[in-house]
């Protein structure tokens, strides 16, 4: 599963209030309630850059990757580092 962790973020960043900041930078109340609860089910890319800037980020530090149980086994965990 795939999670958008902005609390974590925001609290590295040290930002207070993530609410007011997320709400002070375009997000509805409704939305940056969510995101800082990780209720979110989809983020629109647009929404994901908007967080990336804000947050003066890379979106590999929002998202959180958890493997599923049912995951095939001998795949090698993380590709990131091969990009790079």
């Amino acid at each position: 599963m795939i999670t958008i962790n902005t609390r974590r973020v925001a609290r590295l960043k040290g930002i207070p209030r993530p609410l007011n900041f997320l709400v002070s930078n375009g997000f509805t109340y409704h939305t940056a309630r969510n995101l800082l609860a990780g209720k979110l089910r989809r983020v629109d890319l647009g929404d994901l850059e908007r967080l990336c800037r804000i947050f003066q980020c890379e979106p590999y530090d929002l998202l959180d990757y958890t493997p599923s149980r049912n995951q095939p086994k001998g795949l090698p965990d993380h590709l990131a580092f091969l990009t790079k």
